[in-house]
C-alpha cells in the first residue's frame, strides 16, 4: 500500500523535498536497502511529477531488479574478500 504524499506548495520547496528523496534513495540503494530506496524515488516523484532524476533512478533500478536480479551494490567487493 501506496501512502498518499501532497506536494509542497512552492515548486522551490517542492524540488528541495524531491532532491532529499533522491538522495535518500540512492543512500538506501548503496547500504542494499532495495525496498527502502524504492520507497524513497516513488515518494520523491509524487512530491515533483516533473523530477526527471528522480524517473531515471527509479528506471534503472527497476531494469536491474528485472534483468539483473542478483546484482547489488558493492557485491564484487564483497565477494573479493
Amino acid at each position: 500500500q501506496q501512502e498518499s504524499v501532497r506536494p509542497p506548495p512552492d515548486p522551490l520547496v517542492a524540488q528541495a523535498s524531491a532532491h532529499d528523496c533522491l538522495e535518500k534513495g540512492m543512500a538506501a540503494y548503496r547500504a542494499g536497502q532495495i525496498d527502502e530506496s524504492l520507497k524513497c524515488l516513488r515518494k520523491g516523484i509524487q512530491i515533483d511529477p516533473l523530477a526527471y532524476r528522480l524517473r531515471y533512478q527509479l528506471g534503472l533500478l527497476l531494469a536491474r531488479l528485472i534483468f539483473a536480479p542478483d546484482t547489488r551494490p558493492n557485491q564484487a567487493r564483497r565477494q573479493s574478500k
